[in-house]
């Protein structure tokens, strides 16, 4: 499994900006600046996994198939720039590996894999 963050535009990206379920809800300027809503986003996104939130899970299940079939290319409008996409690249990284879901490590992966 190959993880990156890339371009919203990138060929064969799958969009995890605003109105997505991953998308950070924090917005630089209101929420302060590109580190802080990126720091922000990382304790947003723990808090969803571990109460799982079904939107985030799922949509983690769905990052999962794709990236059991190739490279999986997280867009954002950000990239190169420091992006939320990172939090969710390491945590697939660090929960999938070798051609099978190890979230049953966590908590949240009782809701993940039932489904």
């Amino acid at each position: 499994m190959s993880v990156r963050v890339g371009r919203h535009d990138d060929p064969g990206a799958v969009y995890i900006g605003r109105g997505s379920p991953l998308g950070n809800p924090f917005v630089i300027g209101r929420d302060g600046d590109r580190d802080a809503v990126c720091d922000r986003y990382e304790a947003w996104f723990a808090e969803r996994v571990a109460t799982r939130d079904p939107a985030v899970l799922g949509e983690l299940r769905r990052l999962y198939r794709l990236a059991s079939q190739g490279e999986l290319v997280l867009g954002c409008f950000c990239s190169p720039r420091r992006c939320h996409g990172e939090t969710i690249k390491r945590f697939l990284e660090s929960h999938l590996s070798g051609g099978r879901c190890r979230l049953g490590e966590t908590r949240a992966s009782d809701s993940i894999n039932r489904r």
